[in-house]
């Protein structure tokens, strides 16, 4: 005998969760963290971003996974996370990219309710998907992991794609973003 009624995959409901931040920001924060948790056991580099897991998800998406809220519903559950901090959001209007900021969670008296804090800090991405050794495409040294920096930056219109991504060491990355050339744009292409 199945546990479910109907052949459907179900969306979760922690009542703890949903006694401290409301059901419906329960109900998506849970979800959010479901697809987080499948796109790195399925290391799905597609949804790795700034040192962390996000999710890809656009009005008409959450309209199919939560069909009995309204879009109005839909929006109003995701602001209130938004503005409480419990989740990071990077994206346009009718698509954005969400995560869940563990940190503010931990912050907040939520940290008691997550089942091993650090081990969620490592799963936001403190720590790389993928444990290889890799080399920085600008100095060439060797790292357990690397950062991707887009070259034509995402805030002006750069393009999320790889001609457009180098892979730098996390100190050539920082150097890139806190530019040493008097804040000159640096004319950083892939080695080819």
């Amino acid at each position: 005998m199945s546990r479910l009624l109907i052949n459907e995959y179900p969306l979760q409901v922690l009542p703890t969760l949903a006694i401290a931040i409301g059901l419906n920001e329960a109900i998506a924060l849970q979800q959010i963290q479901y697809w987080l948790a499948i796109y790195q056991e399925k290391k799905d580099l597609y949804h790795f971003h700034d040192n962390g897991w996000w999710v890809r998800l656009s009005s008409v998406g959450a309209a199919e996974t939560f069909p009995f809220w309204s879009k109005k519903t839909v929006l109003r559950t995701l602001a209130k996370l938004r503005r409480e901090s419990l989740i990071l959001t990077n994206g346009q209007a009718r698509t954005s990219w969400y995560t869940i900021d563990y940190d503010t969670i931990a912050r907040t008296g939520l940290g008691n309710l997550l089942l091993d804090l650090e081990a969620y800090r490592h799963f936001a991405g403190m720590e790389c998907p993928v444990p290889q050794i890799a080399r920085c495409e600008k100095c060439n040294t060797e790292y357990p992991f690397l950062e991707q920096h887009h070259i034509v930056p995402q805030s002006i219109g750069g393009p999320d794609i790889t001609s457009n991504i180098i892979n730098l060491c996390p100190n050539c990355h920082v150097w890139i973003h806190r530019s040493l050339d008097g804040g000159k744009k640096t004319n950083w292409k892939r080695d080819e």
